[in-house]
């Protein structure tokens, strides 16, 4: 329930587990598209249903790191329905690539619109946000690929792991 996630200060635990299905592919001349879902029937959290365009514009042969632009659409819903947003990205990324290890490093621009129920707050509030996101990470790719990944969303940092399978 939203009680064993929070506090009425609006504190979240440290960590929240976030099971994510993501499916990316390329569609040649750099492009490339990626969904993802996340549902939050799981763990009663957040929900995600997301798209991501990339185009990877120089390559690491042609430059010392591969350099793309990316936008991406992200719907949101969770807190048994009490939270209702969206958000849309655009960017920049540049990764360079030593065989099983790839750093990468992104900037982008969000716009983010959100909606918190009258149920757990007086009124309805809404509201937009226009913030900086930094990123950087790694991937290791082994039989499954691991990620980290350090994020700054107005400055304020966050982290994500995650394991895929490529097939």
């Amino acid at each position: 329930t939203l009680s064993d996630l929070g506090n009425s200060s609006a504190s979240l635990p440290l960590l929240i587990p976030s099971p994510r299905l993501n499916i990316n592919k390329g569609l040649g001349m750099g492009l490339e598209v990626s969904l993802n879902m996340s549902t939050q029937d799981i763990n009663r959290t957040m929900g995600t249903l997301g798209i991501l365009g990339k185009w990877t514009y120089l390559e690491e042969r042609e430059a010392f790191v591969t350099s793309a632009v990316f936008g991406s659409y992200t719907k949101l819903n969770g807190f048994n329905d009490t939270f209702n947003g969206s958000e849309f990205e655009v960017g920049v990324l540049a990764s360079k690539d030593y065989v099983r290890l790839k750093p990468y490093l992104g900037f982008g621009l969000l716009l983010a619109n959100a909606t918190v129920a009258k149920s757990i707050c007086f009124t309805e509030q809404t509201g937009t946000a226009f913030t900086p996101h930094l990123f950087l990470g790694t991937e290791i790719e082994l039989p499954m690929t691991i990620a980290f990944q350090l994020d700054f969303t107005n400055w304020i940092p966050a982290a994500s792991f995650s394991l895929g399978y490529h097939f």
